[in-house]
């Protein structure tokens, strides 16, 4: 198993070694590779790359007892980890083009396999029915997903891409990816994890709060494209899914709440903690979604490119990759020792410090009150913090083959 999650945090490892690619960019240019080319390899392995290759490993570690037919999903895990490492490669190497396109269009349908393979196993198991809502609304969120890359491609080979419509294929790609599939997934599997421990929650209120976020899921994509000019009709319709959107996910933490107490009991204190903070951050990306139905907000935001990119760095750096810490953690994946510690202190503190510089700098433009000097500099401070705590992550992976499990 070590083996496993070792290679699994290789492509986060390969995230954070070209954000700091990036960030060095702006102090010192080099036409060695295209910064374009190393942008669309980070967000590419970031998402389809570390994200789904962990919620797949996360569902595998639960239920590797169970699986008759251990081969299949062992293939699986195989194809995810060679396909994204060879578009990382095909993006570095050219960016947008014939070999890039061709791994994307691969890795689709390897998610089809593994979704597919998620579902048949979970509808024969007998697991609460709010997390097999959650890990099935999860599975129909990634495949929905897909209609964006579909409509890309259409676009492109027609020269479209001047089109509004492309840009919002991409907003309806990346909604449904971190919004859908990726949140729903990770809390279907926390709840099976729980249930497996004998930890009760409130599963009334959870499952009500499923069908508001997953029904508000469909018109809430649309709050990245309040630009294009919708209509009072649309704009109000989105702004209520993105009120439903809010509601239930406080509704999930109350529903939760009992749930948490009880495991923050169980695990050590750097996972309680680390639970705790991913809740957080959810609160404050569901926040920052529901500000976007307030026009001129949204008009500041859509126009502001360190405001998004704090958004995505906050969606996925933060409250994604510190939930699938905490899973990993709950299935004893890591030595529970000072330097696994001070490894997650690392990597928190460089994701802190990026988020802080991206908002402040973002508010000081649009206030005109202050500006922050050396902040190309200190961007790359965090990101080398980042790289140095995933680094530390790598190497507490536990050493023996079989790990124990919270269940």
């Amino acid at each position: 198993m070590r083996l496993y999650t070792q290679i699994t945090l290789v492509l986060l490892f390969l995230t954070a070694i070209s954000g700091v690619w990036m960030r060095w960019f702006s102090l010192s240019p080099s036409s060695a590779i295209p910064y374009d080319n190393v942008l669309h390899a980070h967000s590419h392995v970031a998402l389809i790359g570390w994200l789904f290759t962990a919620v797949f490993l996360i569902f595998f570690f639960i239920y590797r007892d169970k699986l008759k037919d251990k081969l299949q999903p062992k293939l699986i895990f195989i194809s995810l980890i060679s396909v994204s490492l060879l578009m990382f490669v095909a993006f570095l190497y050219q960016g947008y083009a014939l070999f890039s396109i061709i791994t994307s269009t691969v890795h689709i349908f390897v998610e089809y396999w593994a979704v597919i393979y998620i579902w048949l196993f979970i509808r024969k198991e007998n697991i609460p029915k709010v997390a097999k809502l959650f890990i099935v609304g999860g599975i129909l969120a990634n495949i929905i997903s897909s209609i964006g890359p579909y409509t890309l491609a259409f676009l492109s080979a027609n020269k479209l891409t001047d089109l509004s419509l492309f840009d919002m294929s991409i907003y309806f790609y990346l909604h449904f990816q971190y919004n859908g599939w990726l949140m729903l997934s990770l809390f279907g599997l926390f709840l099976v994890l729980l249930n497996k421990r004998s930890i009760k929650m409130n599963e009334k209120l959870a499952t009500q709060a499923f069908w508001i976020y997953f029904v508000a899921l469909f018109p809430g994509f649309l709050i990245s494209a309040l630009w294009v000019g919708l209509g009072p009709v649309v704009e109000t319709i989105v702004a209520l899914a993105s009120i439903a959107q809010w509601i239930s996910i406080i509704m999930l933490i109350i529903a939760l709440i009992p749930a948490i107490q009880r495991v923050s009991k169980l695990v050590t204190k750097l996972t309680s903690n680390l639970l705790i903070f991913a809740i957080l951050l959810l609160v404050m990306k569901s926040t920052m979604e529901l500000g976007l139905i307030y026009p001129p907000l949204a008009d500041l935001v859509n126009n502001t490119r360190d405001v998004i990119i704090g958004y995505l760095h906050l969606t996925l750096l933060g409250f994604l990759t510190i939930f699938v810490f905490v899973l990993f953690h709950m299935l004893v994946l890591f030595k529970e020792n000072k330097f696994s510690m001070y490894g997650f202190m690392v990597f928190v503190i460089g994701f802190l410090l990026n988020e802080l510089l991206l908002f402040l700098r973002s508010l000081g433009l649009w206030t005109d009150w202050f500006g922050i000097p050396l902040y190309a500099e200190l961007l790359f401070v965090a990101a080398i913090l980042l790289l140095i705590g995933v680094t530390m992550i790598l190497f507490s992976v536990k050493q023996h083959k079989e790990t124990r499990k919270l269940l």
